[in-house]
């Protein structure tokens, strides 16, 4: 089985950035890995991603910008799967197992799929 990470972007999104993580480790792919990659966060996003302990990997970096923090996990990926996913975004269930069963059809680079928003009411009431 082909591990996967998704690799969550977050800079100064407390209040959806539970609610993203919880989407990923919520998913059926046993193979999934999830890494936060916190930009310089100033509201109280670190210490949210310090509730999810070992269940996920985080780098929290200076504030470089959304294209310098998704290079920087390319950097460090440990697998040859990954999906980005904004922190402010939830995976569908099942995503992670729909997109690694497309690559296994043929020689895809790339796979693009739906995502949703969540409701800030909910991810606020979660916390």
């Amino acid at each position: 089985m082909n591990h996967v990470t998704v690799v969550i972007c977050n800079y100064n999104y407390e209040n959806y950035l539970a609610t993203a993580i919880e989407s990923v480790l919520g998913q059926d792919y046993p193979a999934t890995r999830v890494l936060v990659i916190d930009d310089g966060s100033t509201d109280g996003s670190r210490e949210i991603i310090e509730t999810f302990g070992t269940r996920i990997s985080s780098i929290l970096k200076e504030n470089g910008g959304q294209v310098s923090a998704y290079n920087h996990a390319i950097q460090v990926l440990e697998t040859d799967y990954v999906i980005f996913l904004d922190s402010d975004d939830v995976l569908y269930r099942g995503a992670v197992s729909e997109v690694m069963r497309i690559f296994a059809t043929g020689d895809w680079v790339k796979v693009q799929f739906r995502h949703t928003e969540p409701d800030i009411d909910l991810c606020i009431n979660k916390l």
